[in-house]
């Protein structure tokens, strides 16, 4: 890494204004998983977590998504759908641009 000019930079313990989104994630799974829960067993930890996970990840409301669950976010958004042709073109964009 030094010879590409790459420096490391580590984060003090106890600061969150360097790393916002991970510390709140972290605060979050503390506060409300980690802390309220005595695990028996190692697959214990990893069931409770997991539901947690996805109760994170795809029921819960999220400020940054405007108050809306991951899902009904995803719902709002237009994704478009490629058809073979639209596949055929990409694949050759990509070709060509790869042969450049």
């Amino acid at each position: 890494m030094a010879n590409n000019d790459i420096k490391i930079l580590y984060i003090k313990p106890g600061a969150p204004w360097e790393q916002p989104f991970i510390e709140s994630f972290h605060d979050k799974l503390r506060d409300e998983c980690l802390n309220r829960e005595i695990f028996g067993s190692l697959l214990e930890a990893r069931i409770v977590i997991e539901a947690w996970r996805m109760e994170y990840n795809q029921r819960r409301p999220h400020s940054s998504l405007g108050y809306l669950t991951p899902a009904e976010f995803a719902a709002q958004q237009s994704f478009k759908t490629c058809n073979q042709e639209d596949t055929k073109t990409i694949a050759g964009r990509w070709s060509r641009s790869a042969a450049n």
